[in-house]
């Protein structure tokens, strides 16, 4: 008859020790495979992210850089009724310049006056209204400047204006602007002396912007300067639903 060893793999009270222990080492050999699998996928995964960011445009530029509005059933039916061109849709509060052409969607606030010091603050919120006593929509120039370039200290909107030679006559820049979208048409574009302050009066016969930001980038020699002409105006409403 054949006899059983004392010894079994299995008994009453589970598993031997000397199968616990035959199995030690194929368990530190797995979590040793397991952990070089993930330190490789992990480390070409990072590689990966690297390489994506090296594609990206300058800090400056993300951070004013916005997907384009697609504006949901509230505009389409609007639309439907034959009265889009009465009224348009925001889904920011606040005042606000918008730039398509170079997709800049960037906060407009007011300079409390015209000295340098509270330009330059301004200027760290946005882009800068000047406080000349025209407003978007009205009559005369109404004068807007932000950044080309800057330290980081300057804020996150010290880039906003870097692409602003861009711009070529036909070009749309939208100011939303105390409940009122304001469209203005690119005209022209110049490169002034900054000591010529002539640029910044607001006397004009009719309803116009300029944009200005220092240039070249990354000196204060001369300014460039945006001109751009009203084309229309309607009514912004705020909704959750753009």
């Amino acid at each position: 008859m054949f006899e059983y060893p004392e010894k079994s793999f299995r008994s009453n009270e589970g598993i031997s020790k000397s199968l616990l222990l035959a199995s030690i080492p194929i368990i530190l050999l797995f979590s040793a495979l397991s952990g070089s699998i993930g330190f490789m996928l992990g480390h070409n995964e990072s590689q990966a992210s690297v390489h994506r960011k090296s594609q990206l445009p300058e800090a400056g530029n993300r951070v004013i850089v916005y997907p384009q509005y697609n504006y949901s059933f509230l505009s389409n039916l609007v639309n439907s009724l034959n009265v889009v061109s009465a009224m348009s849709f925001t889904k920011d509060g606040g005042d606000w310049i918008r730039i398509p052409a170079l997709k800049i969607n960037a906060p407009l606030n007011s300079a409390v006056s015209m000295s340098d010091a509270d330009v330059l603050k301004t200027l760290s919120k946005g882009v800068a209204l000047y406080p000349n006593g025209v407003k978007p929509g009205q009559q005369g120039k109404v004068f807007i400047s932000g950044h080309s370039t800057g330290e980081p200290w300057k804020g996150i909107y010290r880039f906003v204006f870097m692409h602003l030679n861009e711009l070529k006559p036909g070009d749309e820049i939208i100011i939303d602007f105390d409940s009122t979208r304001y469209s203005y048409r690119v005209t022209k574009s110049s490169i002034i002396d900054p000591s010529n302050l002539k640029f910044i009066s607001s006397d004009n016969s009719k309803p116009v912007l300029s944009l200005m930001a220092c240039w070249p980038l990354w000196t204060t020699k001369n300014r460039i300067i945006v001109d751009a002409q009203l084309i229309k105006s309607s009514p912004l409403i705020v909704s959750s639903q753009v």
